[in-house]
């Protein structure tokens, strides 16, 4: 559990340094979207009290517009309730009550309702309504745009590595990961997938496993009409390490939890619960135990883009003969080096009483390689 403590201090420090102004990422907030066209003369317009501001429109609330400014560089976030006026040259795709409409932003009614326009056709849309919001693939035509307007809930990455190394003995391994995430409105669905296999062959023939695990897990969000922060959550998953003698394990739970946004893409959720874990060592018996369930997510993003993800989950046996637990902790840090790709290290955690003698309790794993965001 080192990497306990670890997190904790990094998490306190990131959120220490966020911004006072915070900036609550409802669940119909957008994601925000590189300024790709204002270079060639397109600019949207908006009038704040009487005040004029040139340049894009990256992003939106219930309650706010988030606003790049011609001027310089950085977005800034403007009230409904202080817009007078707003005009977009960009088309924008938007998602609102189960139906779309595509084209580009003629005005704003009585600060709730946006006016868009595609030839000549002319919709009004209510912006609590709004699902996503995204820049229309007539403006951007990369491949990353094209994904976001065609599954417009759902965001991910995969992270890749096969090794093959020719050396005595010989290596094969390969490492897949993937995170999926689909956001809508008050659900949240998380649907994270690793495989690790790695086998040595010697000179003689001889072949050995050095790697065989697997694990798969999904984490359920439904936010709660009582505080908009707040959601009942509900989590599974499944793991398999035949190292570590683990033929499978099995657990689950359902709790409640409360999301801190402090900015945009700078939230902490914390939750807790009950769950049960049943664990298969093989020849060394099984254990099936009830226990508390606590977990820890953040995301924090830097002005340059680089973010950063965490994660704690404890899940301490009650009402077991002698103690159990399971603990997962992880941190990474990833660095776009363009739309679509990524440069990401990674630091894992696992913690668990395994009843194999030759076994520890504590694997610690250390990953750097190329992650595929979407």
């Amino acid at each position: 559990m080192r990497l306990f403590f670890v997190l904790i201090f990094l998490i306190i420090h990131l959120f220490a340094q966020s911004p006072a102004d915070s900036n609550n990422t409802e669940n119909n907030a957008t994601e925000s979207f590189k300024n790709t066209s204002i270079q060639e003369g397109k600019t949207d317009t908006v009038v704040v009290k009487g005040l004029k501001l040139e340049g894009q429109v990256v992003g939106l609330t219930s309650e706010s517009l988030r606003f790049e400014l011609i001027y310089g560089r950085g977005a800034i976030l403007i009230s409904f309730a202080d817009i007078d006026k707003l005009t977009t040259q960009h088309n924008y795709h938007i998602f609102y009550n189960g139906k779309e409409s595509e084209g580009k932003i003629v005005g704003i009614n009585e600060h709730q309702w946006l006016i868009t326009q595609n030839g000549t056709q002319r919709e009004l849309i209510e912006i609590k309504t709004i699902d996503r919001f995204i820049l229309s693939n007539t403006e951007d035509t990369s491949m990353n745009n094209y994904l976001h307007n065609s599954f417009p809930f759902i965001t991910g990455n995969v992270d890749l590595k096969i090794e093959l190394e020719n050396t005595d003995p010989a290596t094969n391994e390969l490492d897949l990961s993937t995170r999926i995430e689909y956001a809508r409105k008050r659900d949240r669905l998380i649907i994270l997938g690793n495989i690790e296999h790695d086998t040595k062959t010697a000179s003689t023939g001889e072949k050995t496993t050095s790697k065989d695990e697997y694990d798969f897990s999904a984490n359920y969000n439904r936010y709660l009409d009582f505080g908009k922060e707040n959601f009942a959550l509900a989590i599974g998953g499944y793991e398999h390490d035949g190292l570590r003698n683990i033929d499978h394990r099995l657990f689950g739970a359902v709790g409640l939890g409360h999301r801190f946004s402090m900015a945009k893409k700078q939230w902490l959720d914390v939750g807790a619960g009950l769950g049960a874990v049943d664990d298969d060592f093989g020849t060394y018996g099984t254990e099936h135990y009830m226990a508390l369930y606590s977990n820890l997510e953040f995301l924090y993003t830097f002005s340059d883009g680089i973010f950063s993800r965490g994660y704690i989950r404890y899940m301490p046996s009650i009402f077991h003969d002698s103690p159990s637990w399971l603990f997962r902790a992880g941190i990474s840090l990833t660095a776009p080096l363009s739309q679509m790709l990524a440069l990401k290290i990674s630091l894992t955690d696992v913690d668990d009483n395994n009843p194999t003698p030759q076994i520890g309790n504590n694997k610690l794993t250390t990953d750097i390689g190329l992650s595929i965001l979407f």
